[in-house]
């Protein structure tokens, strides 16, 4: 398994708490606008109206349609490890920033109630994205925004397809890992919670960029953790493992 590969796991199966719904609603006459034209007239997607006049997606998602957008809040994007999106939108990664944000569009228009029906669809980006009381790893806040050429639906994660990886250091692959892990301990899943480390020690483990320092103490660590059967103290030695790769990894730049 190639690390994109396993970074995307990470994503894809961390959950999520349900987040407040957003204090800003939709104007009453947004299907008359189409999809930029309602992002764009909310303080939620600032970010997300910026990075789609980078990739050079306007025309696109001007165009009839209909699609379906899972829009990404502001809050969204900050939770991403620090320097990601500022790579994203170099110009340089254009085509990497596009491959993300077409993650979010499904062609044809799909309500709330035909998520619950339908487990899965291709979007624009090809691959497929897992539908149900979530999308993918991320939670729908606010859904059934009209717009002129299709419908919006707000989430609570940016959904990241493997391709991502290429961008990622390893340093902000245990931050990506502890980000979806704590949150997982914090709610009694600790099994869960020690399951994400254990994939992000492994990917690291297989990563070149991984000083051998860190990796003898990552793989010391995945050995310990087999070692007990105590799901609280598994996450505990994972997340200690991390912490000194990471450490260590820091000291060798």
């Amino acid at each position: 398994m190639t690390m994109r590969n396993i970074v995307f796991i990470i994503v894809a199966a961390s959950l999520t708490s349900v987040s407040a719904l957003m204090s800003n609603s939709a104007s009453a006459d947004d299907h008359h606008q189409d999809i930029v034209d309602v992002a764009a007239a909310s303080d939620d997607f600032t970010t997300l109206v910026a990075a789609v006049k980078a990739a050079g997606l306007v025309e696109i998602l001007q165009g009839e349609g209909p699609f379906t957008v899972f829009a990404p809040t502001d809050k969204a994007f900050d939770q991403l490890p620090d320097g990601t999106l500022e790579s994203l939108l170099r110009p340089e990664n254009k085509d990497q920033l596009a491959a993300i944000l077409t993650f979010h569009v499904v062609p044809g228009r799909i309500t709330s109630d035909d998520l619950l029906a339908t487990p899965s669809a291709k979007t624009v980006n090809g691959a497929r994205v897992p539908f149900g009381l979530s999308i993918g790893s991320a939670t729908v806040i606010k859904a059934d925004i009209e717009a002129s050429n299709g419908i919006i639906h707000v989430i609570d994660e940016v959904l990241l397809p493997a391709d991502l990886s290429a961008l990622m250091t390893p340093s902000s692959l245990i931050e990506l890992a502890i980000q979806r892990g704590a949150p997982l301990y914090n709610h009694g899943q600790k099994a869960a919670c020690a399951a994400v480390y254990e994939v992000a020690a492994q990917a690291l483990i297989m990563d070149d960029r991984v000083p051998l320092n860190a990796k003898r103490a990552l793989r010391r660590s995945v050995e310990k953790m087999r070692d007990t059967h105590s799901a609280e103290r598994q996450a505990w030695i994972m997340r200690d493992g991390l912490d000194s790769a990471y450490a260590m990894m820091a000291e060798a730049q």
